[in-house]
């Protein structure tokens, strides 16, 4: 966890070093919005190469959230919904989407994939009980529609998902203003960001390049 008032004066002290003459004086809430852009950077650059680089992955172990349980909604179709917009934790990507699966005669856990193609109905893709396939889409509503999960079924139920997801990190705020976005009011207190300490500098160095100065 790094404290907002020590990521404060971490960017304040790179910024004197870069350009002490010409770089601006920032209030908090300017500084928390420049380190809440550079923290988002570094982490959407991370999650990019998630599963692909070990060293990454270590990174992120703190922020992915392992086989959270949802109870799909009862459909009209063959079509199950599920609302990932409750989820414990505001999720930024999905990493996998499991799902146990019931027929006549059995039940088993498979894991969903996410068909991007419109057509989904062909001989390799459809769904499928015997191959364990489930294709699903994500699905995106207004602001009073979450995310759903849209999970595509044949000859068989779905009684539960299950989804593990990286959670977006936490947004630091240094208090006494009011966010434009309202999280946070004039009486809030302060929040850290929940990053470990250990990657200090690369927040900062990624927060000063997207200063651009």
């Amino acid at each position: 966890m790094i404290p907002v008032t020590k990521l404060h004066h971490e960017l304040k002290l790179s910024l004197d070093k870069v350009d002490s003459l010409n770089s601006p004086n920032f209030l908090p809430n300017e500084i928390d919005a420049l380190l809440w852009r550079g923290i988002k950077k570094w982490f959407k650059d991370l999650a990019s190469q998630y599963e692909h680089n070990k060293a990454i992955n270590d990174k992120l172990v703190p922020f992915h959230i392992i086989r959270e349980e949802i109870i799909p909604s009862n459909p009209e179709t063959d079509v199950y919904v599920v609302n990932i917009g409750n989820l414990n934790h505001e999720y930024f990507t999905l990493t996998k989407v499991e799902a146990l699966i019931q027929n006549s005669a059995c039940s088993k856990t498979c894991t969903a994939y996410n068909m991007r193609d419109n057509n989904i109905e062909t001989q390799y893709n459809n769904s499928s009980f015997d191959w364990c396939r489930i294709p699903y889409k994500l699905g995106y509503g207004n602001a009073l529609n979450p995310t759903y999960l849209h999970l595509y079924t044949d000859d068989f139920q779905i009684n539960s998902v299950k989804v593990s997801y990286l959670k977006e990190p936490i947004e630091p705020f240094y208090g006494g203003y009011t966010s434009l976005n309202g999280k946070y009011t004039l009486n809030s207190s302060a929040v850290n960001s929940d990053i470990d300490e250990i990657y200090l500098n690369e927040i900062i160095k990624q927060t000063l390049q997207e200063i651009k100065l």
